[in-house]
């Protein structure tokens, strides 16, 4: 990007440039009608009048390409912000979600483990455990008496 200049320059000079142009064209004497030639008839006075309005167009096309720099530059800063915004956004609703699954898992893991439940997530399995002398263990692996179980969990946690 090209460094930028307050448009205030540009202000000013054009301001400058045209007073001084109306100070010559009121004071008369941009021809000479003595030729016929148009580039002949252009007298000292004419060319610098010639000479200014150039250097206008010239500063008018400079502002206009300034103002493009500074549109561009201001979009790409907004699209910076706007992508760190959504990157913090982001990076904080994963947490979020992280969190509340290790918490929902822990709850899960507590209610289980009161009604002699243990979840074997390598397996994908629900094993029932007995503390006695004789130890049973049955693997049930069907997800609907899974998801059931969860279900009642989270409507227990939920009143």
């Amino acid at each position: 990007m090209l460094p930028t200049i307050p448009n205030v320059v540009f202000v000013i000079l054009i301001a400058i440039l045209t007073a001084y142009l109306t100070f010559l064209t009121t004071k008369g004497g941009l021809t000479d009608n003595r030729f016929t030639n148009i580039w002949k008839k252009l007298t000292y006075r004419g060319w610098i009048v010639i000479c200014i309005l150039f250097l206008m167009l010239i500063l008018l096309i400079a502002q206009e390409y300034n103002n493009q720099n500074i549109n561009k530059r201001n979009v790409l800063i907004l699209k910076k912000e706007r992508d760190q915004k959504d990157s913090i956004i982001t990076e904080r609703v994963k947490g979020g979600v992280d969190l509340n699954r290790k918490k929902l898992f822990e709850d899960l893991s507590k209610a289980f483990a009161k009604q002699e439940l243990r979840i074997d997530t390598v397996k994908k399995t629900l094993q029932i455990l007995r503390d006695s002398v004789k130890t049973t263990v049955n693997n049930y692996s069907t997800v609907i008496q899974l998801f059931s179980l969860i279900k009642m969990v989270y409507i227990k946690r939920m009143r």
